[in-house]
């Protein structure tokens, strides 16, 4: 081992982070070549259960065997050691902020007698240097100061990757932090010549950071490796204060008084807000309209930012200007190759599709006072700042108080209890969830009904004992005289479906009011996108798919953090989501009138033909009084001519199969 390998330790808030940063900088500038490692390594694979335990996934960090959790940090640490290992055979100064010592200090604080410590430092040695053979320190420098001053310090900290919490589970343990003081001292004083104590106070206070600095350099300097230096040493201006965090965005979403349409309901204009918040309005039952502009660019203001750590922010603004360049670019050429008279409709569903969730609009949104409660309170259990600011301006609104947002709802605790499976493996585009009735010669009940002297079971009862082809003719009769007629006797005709479909075709058949949108999941990247034929004949798929790529990756990257929900916001608008759908008859009647619709994109059209196949596996009678109906686009919406878009043509078969029902780009898994 020709380098030297040197760490700084220190309770929480001691200031090591600082400390490291300036050292690092200081070796550099006098000639050494340093590597650096921050432990533990939160955005590493080896720091998932760190983040975990940290974070309470396993309980009250108190309440956790120091010997289970002691393997969470030792594992990362061997995951680490090559690393160590080959940068100190090359002469370098090896610098780690935390190692061993914090293992063995806080799991060593949870005893009570110094005599279970000594053993348990022993085991934890034993372990880590023998066991694992993790490369053992020249020098660790403990940052002494007392623990009511690092409670003090915590709190003036920026946010934490690892954690949305303001202290971890170490840090609001004010006794965890006296006793892990303690835990170092102990350290000190039975391994002195591992461990080198540097009292950190002056006058009761904490000292400045010169003053530590100069401190930890004369107890490094004989400690580093003689001869190993690069160049000459030169001058170096350092920061000495921890670069300022940056400024947590704030949703300043404007909601006006707009004039309703129909009795009881309410009208409200909200801008800006995210398309992610659009998602979740429409999901709530409330009826969802975005506003036209005149601008065609979208500018950097015009996406939403949600609350991150610094190198987060950055990395969030960065890959989302970048993605509206590529899409820009990508606009550009598909209108230099469009010729065909949908040249516009064409170009809007591209732009749609190549939005992300986090680019804001204004919308009109409109539904009575009692949906407006229900949703204020939704919106404020997603704990995402945007959401609960419009919660909050949205309840006044509506004169309600909603609960506080930051406490996780009892059917989420249980939900995270009992449905511990995180990713599906179920990928069917289309899945019926449920119709009602199950058997569809039970509808003979609701056409006999007005026509009998009869209770329900009696109705019921008789219409068992009558013999196929008779139950069959009455419903096909019945069937087929007009929609409306139908739709007025079979009040009670439901179907709930599940549908993985992508955003601009789900708001399409939201907009023609061919079904209604009961749910949708969160955001994803998981069930992948298609790629349009204009965009490959155009000789743009690289550049599609690049976008797709980047914002899978900022997806990725924000969920490995921590930040799940936040990652929502990088979804594109092209992912497809899974949501639930409910169709009664005169909703099943439009979806028939644009089946075969070339106008609609080859999502929509596979996903209704899908939806016809299941139908007509279930309830034949029922399918067949649809598809065979004569003059079946009389039933069409209004909205269809206005709003008819066209993508490219699928080039598979119409199995339910979503592998097979299109051309896929599918996502990787986390």
């Amino acid at each position: 081992m020709n380098g030297s390998f040197i760490v700084i330790e220190g309770s929480d808030g001691s200031g090591k982070t600082t400390q490291y940063r300036l050292l690092s900088e200081r070796l550099r500038a006098v000639g050494y070549d340093v590597v650096t490692f921050d432990f533990p390594r939160y955005d590493e694979p080896s720091g998932y259960f760190v983040r975990q335990y940290l974070n309470g996934e396993y309980g009250p960090a108190a309440q956790i065997n120091p010997y289970t959790s002691s393997l969470f940090f030792a594992l990362d640490r061997f995951a680490a050691a090559k690393s160590i290992q080959q940068a100190l055979s090359e002469g370098k100064v090896v610098l780690s902020n935390r190692y061993t010592g914090s293992n063995m200090a806080h799991q060593g604080s949870k005893f009570a007698s110094e005599a279970e410590q000594r053993g348990f430092f022993v085991w934890a040695d034993s372990l880590e240097f023998q066991l694992l053979g993790i490369p053992r320190p020249n020098l660790n420098i403990f940052l002494r100061v007392p623990a009511e001053i690092s409670y003090k310090l915590i709190s003036k900290r920026a946010k934490r990757s690892y954690t949305d919490k303001a202290r971890d589970e170490h840090e609001a343990d004010p006794g965890h932090l006296k006793k892990s003081v303690n835990a170092y001292d102990l350290l000190c004083r039975l391994f002195p010549k591992d461990y080198i104590a540097i009292d950190c106070t002056q006058d009761g206070q904490i000292a400045d950071i010169a003053t530590i600095n100069d401190r930890i350099w004369q107890i490094v300097t004989p400690y580093l490796p003689a001869g190993s230096r690069r160049h000459k040493p030169r001058s170096k201006v350092v920061q000495l204060s921890e670069p300022p965090a940056s400024p947590e965005p704030t949703a300043s979403v404007d909601i006006q008084t707009a004039q309703p349409v129909g009795k009881g309901q309410v009208a409200m204009i909200l801008k800006p807000i995210s398309q992610l918040a659009v998602l979740m309005i429409q999901k709530n039952g409330v009826e969802t309209r975005s506003m036209k502009t005149n601008q065609t660019k979208p500018r950097k203001k015009d996406f939403y930012k949600p609350s991150l750590i610094p190198n987060l922010d950055k990395l969030y603004s960065d890959t989302i200007g970048d993605m509206e360049l590529k899409r820009q670019q990508l606009l550009a050429g598909l209108s230099k190759h469009l010729k065909n008279p949908q040249k516009a409709a064409d170009l809007e569903l591209v732009e749609k599709q190549l939005q992300p969730l986090a680019s804001t609009t204004s919308a009109v949104v409109q539904a009575t006072k009692d949906d407006f409660i229900n949703l204020a309170h939704s919106l404020n259990q997603l704990e995402l700042d945007e959401f609960t600011t419009l919660a909050a301006k949205l309840a006044r609104r509506v004169s309600v108080d909603v609960k506080d947002g930051k406490k996780r709802p009892i059917s989420t605790q249980v939900s995270d209890r009992l449905l511990p499976q995180s990713h599906s493996t179920d990928t069917e585009s289309v899945i019926l969830a449920f119709s009602q009735p199950r058997l569809e010669f039970d509808l003979l009940n609701d056409i006999l009904f007005d026509q009998a002297q009869l209770s329900h079971d009696e109705i019921i009862r008789q219409i068992t004992e009558w013999d196929y082809q008779s139950k069959a003719k009455l419903l096909d009769t019945k069937l087929a005289e007009p929609v409306g007629t139908v739709a007025g006797r079979l009040k009670s005709l439901c179907y709930f479906w599940d549908l993985i479909i992508d955003k601009p075709s789900l708001e399409k058949l939201i907009d023609l009011q061919v079904f209604e949108l009961i749910d949708a999941q969160w955001p994803t990247p998981r069930f992948g996108y298609d790629v349009p034929d204009n965009v490959e004949t155009a000789g743009l798929t690289d550049l599609y798919v690049d976008i797709f790529d980047q914002s899978l990756a900022l997806n990725s990257k924000l969920h490995d953090r921590g930040f799940i929900r936040e990652a929502g916001y990088a979804v594109l608008a092209g992912f497809r989501l899974r949501c639930r759908v409910a169709t009664n008859y005169r909703q099943l009647a439009q979806l028939r009138a644009i089946k075969d619709n070339q106008a609609l994109s080859p999502s929509i059209r596979n996903t209704v033909g899908q939806m016809f196949e299941i139908l007509n596996q279930l309830h034949p009678h029922i399918a067949r009084s649809l598809i065979s109906r004569p003059g079946a686009s009389d039933y069409r919406s209004a909205a269809m001519d206005k709003h008819s878009v066209k993508a490219g043509r699928t080039k598979a078969g119409t199995s339910s199969k979503v592998s097979k029902a299109s051309r896929r780009r599918a996502s990787k898994k986390k």
